[in-house]
Order: structure tokens, then sequence, then C-alpha cells
């Protein structure tokens, strides 16, 4: 499963610094820019639950998620003949419906193999992170000796590789094939108000990662750091992350999910606040380090608090449906710091501080220790 994560998480590591840059290349202003970033996310809220509960009512999860892989890239190949900013966003809406649905299906299997096989989720998606670097890190490079148009085919390879790798992943019976039962609804998740309090504060503080997913290059560009260097800088988070990862397994059997969630909301604050100080490569670099908490800590305490509570038969609509909280305050964030940034600039970060810091009073007062469920269902 490591493998896989590994393959999955190249297509970040080149997408997440590298997209915003691809689509300024193209032509694109700033506003555009948010827009092609923001409106394909609400069209992943629309359709997240419908792809979760495909994946929960086939027998081999990993046949639904692969076919999502594939469509993927046969989206994206249609890229290059896009002209124009709605072209170009047609594109892009389908792209990003057929991806949405890869990650969350393999979080779902890897949540399946914790509970059935008592496997280290840490341990299995830190190899997303090493993969994450080694993209951005190499993408860096080749831009910088090249152009921007290659960050194109960069992604092309990197959904080519994901195929593969899905393909490979090890099978997982969703619960209601292995048990022979009839599936749960979906709807049934919605009776949960602690485990939907945890989605939304969630959420709340990936969504304030939002201005620094879309314009924190840029904003690096704007200074004078070369690709390769602003490369570097995204590593030095993924490697603080990676450290985090590789002691999850100790954390979450020591530390509460809901208290794990809601202190990496309050680095995420103090990060946004500090942003609008930073002016040097170095000083950069060094506060990438609070990403290991920032989306780390509330990653792995996320997927602790599922993994627990989460119903038999529901792993995939769980994911589906976390998928879409996220997507739907990311876009409203996305949508926002266009605007913040293009006013304000680095400026406009402390609003996001505010976005996280919902999410933390969310999580604190509604959320609610997880009670732990049977080992043996794959989910």
């Amino acid at each position: 499963m490591g493998l896989a994560y590994a393959a999955i998480f190249v297509t970040f590591g080149v997408h997440l610094p590298f997209y915003p840059v691809l689509l300024n290349h193209r032509g694109l202003s700033d506003t555009e820019i948010a827009l092609v970033i923001g409106i394909p996310t609400l069209f992943r809220v629309a359709t997240a639950p419908m792809l979760g509960i495909a994946s929960d009512r086939v027998r081999d999860r990993r046949l639904a998620v692969l076919a999502y892989a594939v469509a993927a890239l046969l989206a994206f190949a249609f890229f290059p003949v896009a002209i124009g900013f709605w072209t170009i966003l047609a594109v892009m809406i389908v792209t990003a419906v057929a991806w949405n649905g890869v990650l969350p299906g393999a979080e779902a299997i890897a949540v399946g193999l914790v509970r059935r096989d008592g496997a280290d989720y840490g341990r299995m998606r830190l190899w997303g992170s090493v993969s994450f670097i080694a993209a951005t890190l190499i993408s860096g490079l080749i831009v910088a000796r090249t152009d921007a148009g290659m960050i194109f085919w960069l992604l092309a390879a990197a959904f080519a590789l994901q195929v593969i790798a899905v393909a490979a992943m090890p099978p997982v019976e969703t619960a209601a094939a292995a048990e022979g039962r009839p599936a749960v609804r979906f709807a049934d998740l919605f009776g949960h108000g602690a485990l939907i309090a945890v989605m939304i504060g969630t959420a709340c503080i990936h969504a304030s990662h939002a201005m620094h997913n879309s314009f924190a290059s840029l904003a690096w560009t704007a200074q004078g750091m070369s690709e390769a260097t602003i490369g570097v800088v995204w590593i030095v988070g993924v490697i603080a992350e990676i450290t985090l990862f590789a002691a999850a397994g100790r954390i979450v059997a020591r530390v509460n999910p809901v208290t794990l969630i809601a202190f990496g909301g309050l680095v995420a604050a103090a990060r946004w606040l500090i942003y609008p100080s930073l002016a040097s490569p170095g000083a950069w670099g060094a506060v990438q380090a609070m990403h290991a908490f920032s989306y780390g800590a509330v990653h792995i305490g996320t997927m602790a608090y599922l993994t627990r509570a989460a119903l038999p038969g529901l792993a995939g609509s769980a994911q589906s449906l976390l998928v879409t909280f996220n997507g739907l305050f990311m876009a409203l964030a996305t949508f926002a710091s266009g605007a913040l940034y293009k006013t304000y600039g680095l400026d406009g970060f402390p609003a996001m501080a505010l976005v996280a810091m919902a999410g933390v009073v969310i999580v604190t007062l509604f959320a609610r220790r997880p009670q732990p469920q049977s080992a043996g269902s794959g989910g």
C-alpha cells in the first residue's frame, strides 16, 4: 500500500506547487487562476458522495478506484488543446471529478487494512509524502531548465503512474460484500453528530491552506525565488510531515484524535499570522516546518477518528463525505483567497487564521472521543 501512496502523491507533488504556474503560463489572470482551481473543487464536492457510494457497492474497492484513475488520465490529456479560460476550465472540471475518487478510495482501502490487519496507517502514508518531495524537487529542476509548459507533461506522466499503482493495490473487500449483507445507507453517516463535527472542523483547518496552495508559489516567485528554490521550500514542510507520519502509530495510541486535530488547527492559525513578515528563502523554509502540524497532525487525527468511529460498510462513503466537506470549504476559501491576494498580497494571509480557528472551535466544542470498533471489518 505504501507503493500506491507513493505513486498517487507524485501527482500532488507536481500539481500543488506548479499547477498555478502552469495556468499562469497559459495566460490566465490571478482571478482566473483562482476560478480554475476553485470551480472544479465545487464539482468535486457535488460528485464525491456518488464516488464514495459506488466504491462501497463493488466487491473489490480497488476496481472503482482504478476506473477513477483511468478517467482522470484521459480527461487531462485534453489540456494542451484547451484554448482560453472556458475550455481550460471545462477540461479541469472533468479531470478533477475523476481524480477526486482516487485518494479517498485509497484511504478507504488503507483504513480497511488498519482494521483488518492492524497495519500502521502513518507508515503507509509517509511514502506518499516521500514521493511528494521527490516529485516536487525533480519537477522544479526540470521546469527551471526548460519552461513552465513542461509542467503539463510532468503531470500527465504522474497521472499515468497513478493508474499503474492503483492497479497493483492490495484487494480489500467492502464490508457489505465480505459479510454478505445489504450495504449501509450513506445517510446513516449523518446520524453521528460528533463524526460530522470532526469532518467540518477538519475541513475548516484544511481550507485555511487555500491561499497558501494557490498563491504561495506566485508570491515566492515575486520575491525572486527560482523554480528550484520554490521546490526546496515546499519540500521542507513535507519532510517535517514525514517525520510526524513515521511516529503516527505511537502518537494516535497516546493522544486523543480530537486533541491532535485541535492542536494542528492552532498551529495553522499561527502559521498564517507569520506569513506577511517573511521575505527570505531561509525564513520561508523554517516556517514551512509548521506544515507537519497544520496539515499532518490534523490528517493523522482525522484518519484515526474515522478508523475508530466510521460505520462498517461505509468506509468509502465516510471518506467521500470528508472530501465533500473539505472540497466545499476549500472552494470557498480559494475564491476568497483570489480576491484577498489580488488586493493585499501576503498581508491577506492572516484572514486564513480565522478559518483555522473556526475549525478548532467546532472540533473542541462538538466532537468527542471516538468509540473503538472491533477489528476484522475491512470497511
